[in-house]
């Protein structure tokens, strides 16, 4: 694998968490979490990707962005747009333009929320978007953000992450089994269940390729684990 350095913004998160247990595997790998860098912040952008842009670079590795960091709470950025526009959105693109003015490829990481959630296959890359959410719409135009930065961006769309960090779906209904006697969840939506782990492996050999010689052509791939979509009744029978 090319000697890597990988800059995480969103380091603290379930899959920024994953993303930087990896770090035997590159040269240099700098995960801040929120606390250290706000990506709704453009001077702090630039500044935190120039200077690991240089350090790595320095130590002869080839730096790549991996941007993990994103408001992911659905149904709290109904409430506050704004906040879920400026990380989403604003922060991603702020992200892509400093990574792209400093010649450091980024990969983006997206979610399924982009499309409505009609459809009766799983989506293709190339499939129409249409979010109904905020968080899809904001997740949408952080893509659009990313993809008109520059040729050197990609967008991963990944569904129903969860991992050993973090809280998510899988965990949560496992407290709550251990809570009541019945638990009541959707059965009108179906996905991928994606284990963080595997994402943040996957996204290591993008990362490996795009430096490389086997940089994809196309900018919007989908990356989630292989198996027959579930529904979230079935993730809660244990």
């Amino acid at each position: 694998m090319t000697r890597l350095a990988l800059l995480v913004p969103g380091g603290r998160g379930q899959l920024g968490s994953d993303l930087a247990a990896l770090a035997d595997r590159v040269g240099l790998l700098h995960a801040p979490g929120s606390a250290e860098l706000d990506v709704t912040d453009v001077g702090a952008v630039d500044d935190a990707v120039s200077s690991f842009a240089l350090a790595a670079r320095d130590a002869g590795l080839k730096p790549v962005l991996v941007n993990a960091s994103a408001h992911t709470a659905v149904d709290a950025a109904e409430g506050e747009p704004e906040r879920a526009y400026a990380i989403n959105a604003t922060g991603a693109g702020q992200l892509a333009k400093a990574a792209v003015a400093n010649g450091v490829p980024m990969l983006h990481v997206s979610t399924d929320y982009v499309f409505p959630g009609d459809g009766t296959r799983p989506y293709e890359p190339g499939d129409p978007t249409g979010p109904k959410s905020v968080y899809g719409k904001s997740k949408l135009a952080g893509e659009q953000e990313v993809l008109g930065a520059g040729e050197q961006t990609w967008v991963i769309r990944t569904a129903w992450v969860y991992g050993a960090t973090g809280g998510n779906f899988v965990k949560t209904m496992a407290r709550l089994e251990g809570q009541r006697e019945t638990l009541s969840v959707v059965d009108d939506q179906r996905g991928s269940p994606t284990w963080s782990a595997d994402l943040a492996a996957g996204l290591l050999e993008l990362a490996s390729a795009v430096v490389g010689d086997n940089a994809p052509s196309q900018r919007v791939l989908h990356g989630t684990n292989a198996g027959k979509p579930l529904c979230w009744e079935s993730v809660t029978v244990f």
